[in-house]
């Protein structure tokens, strides 16, 4: 979100929360006041699209009774950018529905392929291509249930892997030039320790 677009959408979310009756909403009189507000917020979801934070502050009213604070409007952005930790097993699911769908997903790297390709999120994606394929098609819930938790802790490692870059590299790009130059480094390092994984 850029710091033009912040005001409005930081408006459009707020009004959501006021239409669906949250309580506690902050005491923001003045103007310089919400215009500080605004440039906080702005400042701390460069990497989250308008779109993306309106629809996490439309989900968030729908499920609170007060206002969010900020850490949780970024939390649900972040969420919907890259996926909740509970989405592991409905990705394990949905891969297994479109493996189903198409001829030998084991043996035909074109059909991997193509059932990869249809995978929208990027952490999902990231997991199935470094997972066992053959893993998808066990039949022995005994051991259907190990691949499951074997995929789910590598989604969960992937997630937290791409956040803590993406964290890393939105810090350094505020840093001074002598500090960007040591976060470069530390997300280089992150990216290699990911790539091993």
């Amino acid at each position: 979100m850029k710091p033009h677009e912040a005001a409005a959408a930081i408006k459009t979310g707020f009004k959501y929360f006021t239409l669906n009756g949250l309580r506690g909403r902050p005491n923001i009189e003045k103007r310089e006041d919400f215009e500080r507000m605004v440039s906080v917020w702005a400042e701390n979801l460069t990497e989250v699209p308008v779109g993306v934070f309106i629809a996490a502050c439309k989900s968030l009213s729908c499920e609170l009774t007060f206002y969010p604070a900020f850490a949780e409007v970024r939390q649900r952005c972040l969420d919907l950018m890259h996926g909740k930790p509970q989405q592991a097993l409905e990705v394990w699911s949905e891969i297994k529905r479109k493996m189903s769908a198409v001829s030998h997903p084991y043996a035909n790297p074109e059909d991997r392929d193509a059932v990869l390709a249809s995978i929208t999120c990027p952490i999902a994606r990231e997991t199935a291509g470094k997972f066992d394929w053959k893993a998808f098609g066990l039949s022995d819930e005994s051991d259907e249930s190990y691949h499951k938790g074997q995929f789910e802790k590598l989604f969960n490692s992937v997630r937290d892997r791409v956040g803590i870059k993406k964290e890393v590299v939105r810090l350094g790009v505020a840093a001074p030039a002598s500090v960007r130059g040591l976060v470069g480094k530390v997300s280089e390092q992150i990216s290699e320790e990911g790539g091993a994984a």
